[in-house]
């Protein structure tokens, strides 16, 4: 290895080192990884110089360290313009995206004709220290002095006009230093790679890349002084936005979307392009809504978490609290609005779960003060009507009579059973029992249960734990369910009866109302019938709501108060036409053991 082709691999070494890391520092920002490209650019340039400065190297050697050398020497200034670009923040007045086509098409046209036809640089010319390429007088090289001059010298100018502008000491300092280095490295550069072989003269090594070397080593001196590419404000505000979990949404004084964030497009299921320049009015559900917080934005300069609603690509309507705040310019002109918006589905489905809970509590407490006095007058009536059979005994008209008023009081203490279980009265007799055991012994039971045109499966549990519960309410609940299946399903249809083990998540628990976290026996119901809407099921456990007309509407009632008396909880999912699932949760003895 030749002094020059040990110094062009350590040129590679200072490259690739400096590319990799600055986009390690910052791999999001768009100047680190513009960055990195230059650094590749010139790093596969001079990797290919460390045989083609070599003495002892063949001309097939040369020339193949030509095409791929041609790789950085012709593409880095696709990656120099938009660095300068976005170094002087120019990014949004200059389109990039358009000029993209051209930065791309033109480096591929010139590659294409190196690699195929040498059009740029063709005859090789042996020398002491390696050997020397001869610029073709092609279209081809003309355009690409065109294309790297145009690329690196409007950069340039863009910087220097930065340098002059900017009042901040630190980006003036900044720029003076990339300015400078960038200069010094183009003019170096053209003078002994491009100017020298015109001339002929090829006694000196075309050592541009060094020059450039000075350019690159000026810009991480200055990210290592003044570490503008590390993080800079408009960097950091993109970092942040695009982290944000909450939507932003930034509008122009006429209430248009300029831009949006990550978190408004996920919201909201549209692309950031379908939402930039739409009226902001358009993603809200009533457009009375826009108009209020117009109106209010107006006369407070302000709004703070307000609801509203938003509506998706698909039409949902998503409700969340909203903040917007007028921008203004240095003359106090208003520039924009900038709003900020939180999806509050979970916490409106939270605090409906909330208030049913609450709801249930209130009507149980009166329920239970009703059932007690209902027993008191029961009592009374109950004993006069057995004193009146045992004085009157014999008499066929008084028994005949009293014979529905004990039909009746019977009725009404069992309607008063019902309201003692759903007001969580009391377990009564609590003992370990096998759910298992619960479920096979409950079967038999069951009314139509053995009718050919209804089919009931069970799965029970293995190794099941034990609970602890009344053997007689927990029968009770069994059997309103399975007879509230069996009447959904009109005389025919598929019932499914499983026990298991379920261990309850921390998240699970939060999202269902009065369940906790631990070690739970479920039993689950689920059966084919006709289902319930939505409306219906809101309303399974209020006392007296039912959907017969002869109903009581305590069953699912005193289900309810039964399962919350033995610590457990419920959850009931149904669907029209396609059935519904009631699934029971009771504390296994071991978890129960461990409160």
């Amino acid at each position: 290895m030749s002094i020059l082709s040990f110094f062009d691999f350590i040129s590679f070494l200072i490259y690739a080192g400096l590319g990799i890391y600055i986009l390690v520092k910052n791999p999001d920002a768009a100047l680190n990884r513009f960055f990195f490209g230059i650094t590749c650019c010139f790093a596969v340039w001079t990797f290919a110089l460390v045989f083609y400065d070599d003495p002892r190297a063949s001309e097939e050697t040369a020339r193949l360290s030509i095409k791929i050398g041609s790789l950085g020497w012709i593409c880095f200034g696709s990656f120099v313009f938009p660095f300068f670009v976005f170094f002087t923040e120019k990014n949004s007045v200059i389109p990039l995206k358009k000029l993209s086509v051209i930065l791309i098409a033109v480096p591929a046209l010139l590659l294409y004709q190196q690699w195929q036809h040498e059009s740029l640089i063709s005859d090789l010319i042996q020398q002491s220290y390696g050997w020397a390429g001869v610029w073709q007088q092609s279209v081809w090289t003309y355009l690409y002095f065109a294309y790297y001059t145009l690329t690196t010298g409007i950069g340039l100018l863009l910087v220097f006009d930065y340098w002059r502008k900017t009042d901040n000491p630190d980006i003036k300092h900044q720029s003076l230093i990339i300015f400078v280095t960038g200069m010094f490295a183009l003019t170096i550069g053209s003078l002994i790679n491009v100017m020298l072989p015109v001339f002929n003269i090829y006694n000196i090594p075309a050592v541009g890349h060094f020059a450039f070397l000075f350019w690159v080593c000026g810009i991480a001196y200055a990210i290592i002084r003044y570490r503008f590419l590390t993080i800079t404000p408009v960097t950091a505000a993109e970092n942040i936005l695009s982290t944000m979990t909450e939507a932003l949404i930034l509008l122009d004084p006429m209430g248009r979307i300029i831009t949006v964030n990550k978190a408004t497009v996920d919201m909201l299921d549209y692309k950031k392009v379908a939402l930039e320049g739409r009226m902001f009015e358009e993603v809200f559900v009533s457009k009375n809504d826009a108009t209020l917080l117009s109106q209010d934005l107006i006369a407070k300069k302000s709004v703070k978490n307000e609801e509203f609603r938003f509506i998706t690509k698909e039409k949902k309507s998503i409700p969340v609290i909203l903040s917007a705040t007028l921008l203004k310019d240095e003359w106090g002109n208003i520039a924009g609005i900038i709003c900020v918006a939180r999806d509050i589905s979970d916490r409106i489905k939270m605090q409906k779960r909330l208030f049913a809970v609450h709801k249930l509590e209130s009507i149980r407490s009166l329920a239970g003060g009703i059932a007690h006095e209902y027993n008191n007058k029961l009592s009374v009536l109950s004993c006069n009507a057995d004193l009146l059979q045992l004085k009157l005994s014999g008499n066929q008209a008084v028994e005949k009579n009293l014979e529905p008023m004990k039909t009746a009081i019977s009725q009404i203490s069992d309607l008063t059973t019902q309201l003692v279980a759903y007001a969580r009265g009391g377990k009564y007799q609590p003992v370990e029992m096998d759910i298992n055991h619960l479920v096979t012994a409950s079967l038999g039971a069951i009314p139509h249960a053995g009718s050919d045109d209804i089919h009931i499966e069970k799965t029970l549990g293995s190794n099941l734990p034990k609970v602890i519960a009344d053997y007689d309410q927990m029968q009770m609940v069994l059997h309103i369910i399975l007879s509230n299946a069996l009447e959904a399903m009109q005389g025919k249809g598929r019932i499914q009866i499983s026990v298991s083990n379920v261990e309850i998540s921390g998240d699970y628990a939060q999202s269902h109302a009065g369940a906790r976290p631990g070690h739970y026996v479920s039993l689950i119901v689920t059966d084919d019938g006709k289902g319930m809407d939505e409306q219906t099921l809101k309303q399974i456990f209020d006392p007296f709501f039912s959907t017969k007309v002869q109903g009581r509407g305590l069953g699912m009632a005193a289900v309810y108060g039964i399962i919350k008396n033995h610590d457990g909880f419920i959850d009931v999912s149904s669907q029209i036409g396609k059935g519904t699932s009631v699934c029971i949760y009771l504390p296994a003895v071991e978890a129960k053991d461990k409160h």
